[in-house]
């Protein structure tokens, strides 16, 4: 039996064709994930909640169990397994991105079962809530015993809650609440209030955002059940004072339209394509204007 030398670089070609397949079969058998907490809402200043890349991206295996998803979060993040729940975004029929289920902490595998069930153009994003109860070392498996049950007698829902500032004219997540869909909406107002930091003397109103550009008034006196609320639903707060006239955009509603007539153009030179300048611009531009700007860009 003869023994062959193989040249050097041969050998080299060889470890980098097998590390080359490795990589392959692993992006095949793992997803890359995306973590957001509350945190990443308060830094979100646009419509729905957070964006994918502004969240934590984790590579995680196709079939892994809820167990290994929980375990892996809890060591990305260091919280305690008992602490925390996971749950699902999911892309509405009117284009907003919600957190819309809780994801099970078993063994059972559920990637595979998150991943065909989601909207494929929309990147795998989780809500990673986490709760206030103290830490128990005693606990390790996450059995949501520090959450709001949901139960068919009491059956809750979490809504989420940004409030808008018109003299800054900025839109802020500021926290979510765990309620009965059977109270009504009006007795929740001390703790909506609360967590807006609004003065408890102040009158409110508030809006749910249906869609990106569409606001609807919510009624205070109906339940959450018959304002049609469910998990993920995202309400607008806004105190209600008599100097909020005397900024641009006084209501949230203003604030909305605005946001969307807004869009960022880049221009580039006829003769020169390296040469460009960004704008943000309303739709309702003139030629006039555009031109103008284009001239004092040039002329700096």
């Amino acid at each position: 039996m003869y023994l062959i030398q193989l040249p050097a670089h041969l050998i080299e070609k060889l470890k980098d064709n097998k590390n080359k397949q490795i990589e392959r079969e692993e992006e095949l058998n793992t997803k890359t994930i995306y973590v957001a907490t509350e945190l990443h809402f308060r830094q979100h200043f646009g419509t729905d909640l957070v964006l994918a890349e502004n969240a934590v991206s984790l590579r995680v295996r196709k079939n892994e169990t809820g167990y290994k998803l929980y375990s892996l979060v809890s060591q990305s993040f260091n919280v305690p397994l008992h602490r925390m729940r996971l749950w699902t975004f999911i892309r509405r029929k009117n284009k907003t991105l919600r957190p819309d289920d809780i994801i099970s902490s078993d063994y059972r595998p559920v990637m595979n079962y998150v991943i065909e069930n989601l909207d494929p153009s929309v990147p795998v994003i989780f809500y990673l809530e986490i709760s206030d109860a103290p830490d128990d070392e005693a606990m390790e498996l996450p059995g949501f015993e520090y959450f709001p049950k949901r139960t068919t007698k009491q059956r809750t829902a979490i809504i989420f809650f940004k409030c808008y500032y018109p003299e800054t004219s900025s839109c802020v997540y500021v926290g979510k609440l765990h309620v009965p869909i059977n109270s009504v909406i009006y007795d929740w107002t001390p703790y909506i209030k609360q967590i807006s930091n609004i003065p408890e003397s102040s009158s409110i109103s508030i809006w749910e955002e249906i869609k990106h550009e569409r606001l609807d008034e919510v009624n205070l006196y109906k339940t959450f059940l018959q304002a049609e609320l469910k998990d993920g639903d995202l309400l607008i707060v806004q105190e209600l004072t008599p100097v909020m006239y005397q900024y641009p955009l006084p209501t949230a509603l203003l604030y909305f339209k605005q946001l969307f007539s807004i869009y960022k153009i880049v221009f580039k030179c006829k003769n020169d394509e390296k040469e460009t300048f960004k704008e943000e611009m309303k739709i309702t531009v003139t030629h006039n204007v555009l031109r103008e700007k284009n001239s004092q860009t040039h002329s700096s």
